[in-house]
């Protein structure tokens, strides 16, 4: 039973120390820069949508177009704008 567990616990240790997630700056570049979603959505036109869901941290995916327009607006590169970290 302690081997198990202790089989268990590695395994999951492992899991979560390898587990990374990718965040989104665009909240601290717009502050930064002083402007806000609306402003990025009226200069560029990328959607309110994409905007909101990136804000939100619920984005699961961006296309390049509105990665490259958003980076060339905020000037600034990907790397500034998205980080992969730990959760």
């Amino acid at each position: 039973m302690g081997q198990q567990y202790l089989q268990t616990y590695i395994v999951h240790k492992l899991i979560n120390e390898s587990v990374k997630v990718i965040r989104c700056n665009l909240d601290e570049l717009l502050k930064n820069r002083s402007l806000t979603a609306k402003d990025l959505h009226e200069d560029t036109r990328i959607p309110n949508a994409d905007i909101r869901e990136l804000l939100s941290g619920r984005a699961r995916m961006i296309e390049f177009d509105v990665l490259e327009a958003m980076c060339d607006y905020l000037a600034c590169t990907v790397g500034d704008l998205l980080e992969h970290s730990n959760p």
